[in-house]
This record gives structure tokens, C-alpha cells and sequence, in this order.
């Protein structure tokens, strides 16, 4: 059953830990409640995504349309193994390798096309630009910042996110590079989300958590040109709506696409 946006927000404010640090944050910083209050839905606000079903349809024949025109195909392998996993009633966490903008759109058009619910997708705080961070979120898209720092409230309000997530039964998905490889070798994982996924599993969950690698790659990544500025000592670019308008225009036939499911954990 989904849940509306506003319903995880009253979930994780009467949320214990939530509640303590509200308080513990007040008296700390000698402020009213309150205050700390409002900053804790302002950060709810900034993280949580806003799926909706007719909008990720919608999507759907896009991307349909779109890979007709970037791809010459798009091979699979391996997914029969989602769907016994689904059938189980397994938890899925999917942990694809993370090479160009494209994998947040493929992996989700071929869960899709799997007959799989689109996951609650993990994405950089980077992409929550207009207009597109408002369509990654109604795609089930949730934010997360960089680094954490030391901000309790953030780091506190973001791991019940994560866990409501979880309890309510959502497929999630997240890379584990934290980032774009910009060689094409895996880079060395960041472990904050998978400790996070630990953490709710200890906690209780009424069904198995199951990890799956995903492998994601393609004949020409998309942003090769902008990868070598890079390496060559270029500063990277942040995203934007021009950026995307840019990318729109040079886009022409990058041969096939793969996704492979590996071997459930």
C-alpha cells in the first residue's frame, strides 16, 4: 500500500529516536522546540520522494520512445531471478555499479518492463534542480546530501527514512560508488547506505532483505567527452536545466545497453 508523502512525515516525527533528537537538539542549542521542529520538516522535505503511479506510467512511454532512438538495443540477463525474489516476498535492495546519468533511467524502464513496482531510488542532492529533481521525486526518487557532517538532525531523520522505507515494504535502490565512474572501473564503495540497511534489518523487518548487484553498461557512454575534460584537470560541472537542454541536443545512437542481475545476497 502506498503512502502519501504526508503520512511519512507525521510517521517520522512521532518517531522515538526522531522525537529525542528534536529535544536533544533544542537543549543544546538553547532553542524552543518548535524551531528545531520546523528544521526537522524542513529536512523531511528536502529528502522525501513523492511517487506517484500515473506519473512513473507516463515515464514509462517516454523511455520507451527514448531508447528506441538512443539504443539499438537493450540486452538483459538475469531476471528471472527479480521476479522469483518478488514472488518470495523478499525485501529487494538493488546495488548497481553507477557509470553514466542514463543508469538511473534504464535500471528503473527495465524493472519496470520486468513487471516489477518502480524502487525508491537513492539520488545525489546534486540532481534536486528544477524542474528535474520535481520529476525524480514523483518517480519515487529520494535525496540524499554528500555528507552528512555533523549535523545529528539530518543524519537521524534520513536513517528512519531509510527504515520506514523498509517496514513499509518499498524495494529500494542505491549506489554504492556514491558516484559516476569516470574510467569505467568500480569504484571503492561508500558504506553509509548498505550500514543503514543493516541497521533496519537488526531492527526487525517481517521479511528477508536481499541485495542485487546489478551491472549497468553500454558500447559509448553518454558523457565520455565530459568524462575526459575531467581526468584532463577540468572542474566538474554541476547539473543544471541547461545542462540537461545541452545534453538533449548532442544525443544520437550509443549502440546497446546492458543490464545484468547478479547473484542475490
Amino acid at each position: 500500500r502506498l503512502m502519501h508523502r504526508q503520512q511519512m512525515f507525521t510517521a517520522l516525527m512521532a518517531n522515538p529516536s526522531v522525537k529525542r533528537m528534536i529535544s536533544d537538539e533544542a537543549k543544546s542549542k538553547k532553542v524552543s522546540k518548535d524551531k528545531i521542529q520546523k528544521q526537522a520538516l524542513d529536512i523531511m522535505n528536502e529528502i522525501a520522494g513523492d511517487y506517484t503511479v500515473s506519473w512513473v506510467r507516463l515515464g514509462e512511454r517516454i523511455l520507451h520512445w527514448l531508447w528506441n532512438r538512443l539504443y539499438s538495443n537493450i540486452k538483459v540477463n538475469n531476471a528471472q531471478v527479480l521476479r522469483k525474489l518478488a514472488q518470495d516476498g523478499h525485501e529487494i535492495i538493488y546495488v548497481p555499479c553507477h557509470r553514466s546519468h542514463m543508469d538511473y533511467l534504464l535500471l528503473s524502464y527495465v524493472i519496470l518492463q520486468e513487471g516489477l513496482v518502480m524502487p525508491r531510488i537513492a539520488a545525489g542532492i546534486n540532481l534536486n534542480f528544477w524542474p528535474a529533481g520535481n520529476v525524480f521525486r514523483k518517480a519515487g526518487a529520494f535525496f540524499i546530501r554528500r555528507s552528512f557532517g555533523s549535523n545529528r538532525l539530518y543524519s537521524t531523520i534520513f536513517r528512519e527514512y531509510i527504515s520506514l522505507l523498509f517496514e513499509r515494504g518499498y524495494s529500494v535502490k542505491y549506489y554504492t560508488e556514491g558516484g559516476r565512474s569516470r574510467t569505467g572501473k568500480v569504484l571503492s564503495p561508500k558504506t553509509g547506505m548498505l550500514a543503514m540497511t543493516i541497521q533496519s534489518l537488526l531492527r526487525g523487518i517481517d521479511r528477508p532483505l536481499t541485495l542485487v548487484p546489478v551491472y549497468l553498461g553500454y558500447e559509448h557512454v553518454m558523457e565520455v567527452g565530459t568524462y575526459h575534460k575531467e581526468l584532463n584537470g577540468s572542474k566538474k560541472k554541476g547539473e543544471s536545466f541547461v545542462g540537461v537542454l545541452k545534453a538533449i541536443k548532442n544525443l544520437r545512437n550509443y549502440g546497446n545497453g546492458y543490464v545484468n542481475f547478479g547473484e542475490p545476497m
